[in-house]
């Protein structure tokens, strides 16, 4: 009846497989985040700083968008065709 309860379960579910590892890479780079706006490391902080930057490139982010939901499409479609095949065999 509970949604959350269905979710969160801990037998056949991927959640506390996928927890394991996108919690740690989320807490480094929340982690990280925090120092280089702190400028804990001045040596990379330019990097990220306003100008000549490569987050503020549209075409970077048009490229990299792009190329990403043509992989998920990809990915999704290849996934229903294998699910379909296997319903009807």
């Amino acid at each position: 009846d509970n949604f959350f309860i269905c979710v969160f379960q801990r037998g056949g579910s991927v959640f506390p497989q996928a927890a394991k590892i996108a919690l740690p890479a989320a807490c480094f780079t929340l982690c990280l985040s925090t120092f280089i706006y702190l400028e804990f490391f001045p040596s990379i902080s330019g990097y990220f700083s306003n100008s000549g930057s490569v987050l503020n490139d549209s075409a970077a982010w048009t490229g990299f968008s792009g190329l990403v939901g043509f992989l998920i499409v990809f990915r999704t479609s290849q996934a229903y065709s294998r699910f379909w095949d296997g319903c009807t065999a």
